[in-house]
């Protein structure tokens, strides 16, 4: 339960950071082509502070990204 309230509180700029070392290298390379600078930099440095990714926090980020993935497809 408190694995659960964490990643709900996790921050956008977070969340997108572990997508980033999910999807890996190639993927996050090119979705920072098309971020603005101040937000890779945001991201960037939230990597920086990233130790470990639990499997709750990345199945939790990973279903956000679906989700949003199929709202923004119909």
């Amino acid at each position: 339960m408190k694995a659960a309230v964490a990643e709900h509180e996790m921050s956008g700029i977070r969340r997108a950071a572990v997508l980033m070392v999910l999807l890996g290298e190639e993927a996050a390379a090119q979705i920072y082509r098309m971020l603005p600078e101040r937000t890779v930099e945001a991201i960037t440095a939230e990597l920086a502070t990233l130790n470990r990714i639990t499997p709750e926090s990345a199945e939790a980020v990973l279903e956000d990204y679906v989700n949003y993935r199929r709202r923004s497809n119909t």
